[in-house]
């Protein structure tokens, strides 16, 4: 994705979370400010729900977006780090991973 896209007002937040993560991925909607999903009924969303418009406006809409790791998303994985001074080391012994995207939060970050 190229920096002209990520500032990009015109593309969707899901767009461009797609963009970066591929296109098996499963995003959930969540509350502003929360790391975690609304409702229960998240374990069970599969790839088919990506690909109803109006499932895809509810994300649109929503406070946040989470994404759903493991099998539902072709295998995606997330290694959380919650020490800001721990992330210089991790990557230091995983050099492979100053190339993957990086989120951060208050404190740390998610690779």
């Amino acid at each position: 994705m190229s920096a002209e896209s990520v500032n990009d007002p015109s593309e969707s937040q899901v767009n461009r979370l797609v963009s970066f993560l591929g296109e098996g991925v499963v995003l959930l909607p969540c509350e502003k400010g929360m790391k975690g999903p609304r409702g229960n009924a998240w374990p069970k969303t599969t790839i088919e729900k990506m690909r109803d418009p109006n499932y895809i406006r509810r994300l649109e809409r929503s406070g946040g977006i989470a994404v759903l790791t493991g099998e539902p998303s072709n295998g995606l994985c997330s290694i959380d780090i919650d020490d800001d001074e721990m992330i210089e080391p991790f990557l230091v012994c995983n050099p492979v991973l100053r190339q993957t995207l990086c989120s951060r939060g208050r404190r740390g970050c998610n690779f």
